[in-house]
Parts: C-alpha cells; sequence; structure tokens
C-alpha cells in the first residue's frame, strides 16, 4: 500500500493544487473580498504571484517524485510481486489477464497454469485480411535456444474472417508453434516505468522518450494547472464558489487523457517527437 500511496503522490498533490486554488478565490470572489482587494489597489498580477511561486515550488517537488521516486518505487514494486508470485508467467502471460504480446499485436488470455503449462489458452489477432482466433486446451514455452521463444499449442483450433465476413473458416490441430518476442523484449514495457531518469534521458528509443515526456508532465501539469485556475476561479456572490468546479473537474480530465493520448502517439510516430 505504501508503494501504490508514493506512485500516486504527483497525482495527488497535483489535483489538490488545482482544486484547492480554484476553491479558495472562488470563495473570494463570492465573499466580494476580490472586489475590496481591487478597490484597495491589489490588482490581479499581485494577487496571482504568489500562487505562481507557490505552483513553481509544488511542480519541483512533483518533478523530484516522478523521476527519482516513482522509479524506485515501481522496482520495488516489480520485486514484492516477483517474490509473492506463486507461479511462473509463461512467456509473459499471467493467468486471468488479456495480455498483447509485443511486436505481434496479438492478445492472449489463459485460464490457469498448471505444472508449467497454460490451460485453456486464447489467442486474437487481426490481420488486413481479417480476425484469426486461436483456441487450444493448453500451451507450454519451448525455448530451443536464448534467441529463439516458442509457445506450443495443443489441441487446439483455429477460427478465421476475412474482413468482409464471407469466408469462414474452422482448423483444428493436435500441435501448433508459434514464435514470440523474447524475454527481454515481453517484460520491456513492464520495465520502463521503473527504469533510471537518467538513463531514459540518454536514449534515441520513441518508447523511452515518451517515458521520459509522460514524466515531465506531472511537474508541468502542476504549474498549467494552477495558470489554469486563476481564470476557472472568477464567480459572482450570487453563483457561489462552487459554480466552475464541474467544469474544472471535466478539464482536468480531458487534459489527463490527452497526456495519454500524445504519450502513445509519439511511441507510434504519429506526431513529431519535439
Amino acid at each position: 500500500v505504501f508503494v501504490v500511496s508514493i506512485k500516486s503522490f504527483p497525482t495527488l498533490i497535483t489535483v489538490a493544487l488545482y482544486l484547492g486554488v480554484l476553491v479558495t478565490l472562488g470563495r473570494f470572489y463570492k465573499d466580494s473580498e476580490m472586489t475590496a482587494l481591487r478597490a484597495g489597489g491589489v490588482g490581479y498580477q499581485r494577487i496571482a504571484r504568489p500562487l505562481l511561486l507557490m505552483a513553481f515550488v509544488t511542480a519541483v517537488f512533483v518533478g523530484w517524485l516522478s523521476f527519482q521516486v516513482q522509479p524506485q518505487a515501481q522496482q520495488m514494486q516489480d520485486n514484492l510481486r516477483s517474490e509473492a508470485a506463486q507461479y511462473v508467467d509463461i512467456a509473459g502471460i499471467s493467468p486471468g489477464k488479456f495480455i498483447q504480446i509485443p511486436s505481434t499485436g496479438s492478445v492472449v488470455f489463459a485460464e490457469s497454469i498448471v505444472d508449467d503449462a497454460l490451460h485453456d489458452v486464447y489467442m486474437f489477432s487481426e490481420t488486413p485480411e481479417g480476425i484469426r482466433v486461436m483456441a487450444a486446451d493448453y500451451a507450454l514455452q519451448l525455448s530451443p535456444d536464448e534467441s529463439l521463444n516458442i509457445l506450443e499449442m495443443q489441441s487446439g483450433a483455429v477460427f478465421e474472417m476475412n474482413a468482409q465476413r464471407s469466408n469462414i473458416s474452422l482448423v483444428e490441430f493436435a500441435k501448433q508453434g508459434l514464435q514470440l518476442p523474447s524475454d527481454q523484449e515481453i517484460n520491456y514495457r513492464t520495465r520502463l516505468s521503473s527504469m533510471p531518469s537518467l538513463e531514459l534521458l540518454g536514449s534515441d528509443k520513441l518508447e523511452e522518450r515518451a517515458e521520459i515526456q509522460w514524466r515531465l508532465a506531472y511537474p508541468l501539469s502542476a504549474f498549467l494547472l494552477v495558470v489554469l485556475a486563476l481564470p476557472l476561479s472568477y464567480t459572482t456572490p450570487r453563483k457561489g464558489q462552487f459554480t466552475k468546479l464541474a467544469l474544472a473537474i471535466v478539464i482536468y480530465i480531458v487534459y489527463q487523457n490527452l497526456l495519454g493520448i500524445a504519450q502513445n502517439w509519439m511511441v507510434k510516430s504519429v506526431t513529431p517527437v519535439w
């Protein structure tokens, strides 16, 4: 629980600062204190200055959490999960979970692992011709050498349907071998979140540069959301201090989703790195 809490700190601190500034300034407007301040010669710039200073200090702290503490917490969590596991994942596939296999685009599901074998295995993949679903009673991982990783599915069937749904085929098989990425490739996505920031900064890989962008987004959002809260907090005594709260929450949710979309677009080369 402590490790998970550490990982959530940047988000919680950013949201607390954002909503805190919004509600506080909204109270100023509701009680006409903002009007009194302006009548006394205190302008918006003077009011915003300490808030922006607080936002800058918070952004530095959140940046330290994002770049230093979070990767260490993620590494600690990975180690705890490995020690607590009562089974060994085969080919990176965990029972009861839908797993996307890197570099293939296929999605695999296995109901259980018994005696180092996957039981009730399903694999779904999309091709230019249509969709392909493979089901097998059980599967074994074979590694003839260090560079080869094969998942041998046994006692199963392959269902294929073209894009127009005009041609459907069903073929049963006794054994079917599938070449999978190496263990290093399978675990790469998981290791990204626990990699040291200095190691990511010196990388030319899109996935690792996107991870740096994601970590940088935490301190930047802490500052930008305070700047956004300044105009959003404007209200009148009749409307009340919580008038813009729902709008502010919607804006934050959209903003967070756009950050995730931007990261995916960067990895897939949809947008330039800059």
